[in-house]
């Protein structure tokens, strides 16, 4: 069984409290910390179900999961191709992207 590291992109269909147009621009500071907390909530909300669903299955992986809210992306390392493959069907799943593979929208060619 080979075992990839693996990129998963999340998105969000959902609007996290407005969008980056309504953040105001009374001041540089005030801006990037509502843009921080913008990226932070999105990622919560649009990882969610993606972090939930390796925690299922830990045998399909090495290491936990790692998030990183400020490009919305999930970073496994180990993963089984099933999981790869499971992944790959879920709604929030933008993008897939193995370390050393073509990068795909969907559907890894492993």
């Amino acid at each position: 069984m080979t075992n990839h590291n693996t990129f998963t992109s999340a998105h969000s269909s959902e609007n996290v409290n407005g969008s980056l147009t309504d953040v105001t621009h009374e001041s540089s500071g005030k801006m990037n910390g509502e843009l921080t907390s913008y990226l932070e909530k999105n990622a919560d909300q649009s990882q969610k179900p993606i972090l939930e669903f390796p925690n299922k299955r830990t045998q399909d992986y090495g290491e936990k999961p790692k998030s990183f809210w400020i490009i919305n992306l999930i970073h496994l390392q180990n993963v089984t191709k099933d999981l790869i493959e499971d992944l790959a069907t879920m709604p929030e799943v933008k993008q897939i992207r193995l370390e050393g593979y073509a990068t795909t929208d969907k559907k890894p060619s492993i």
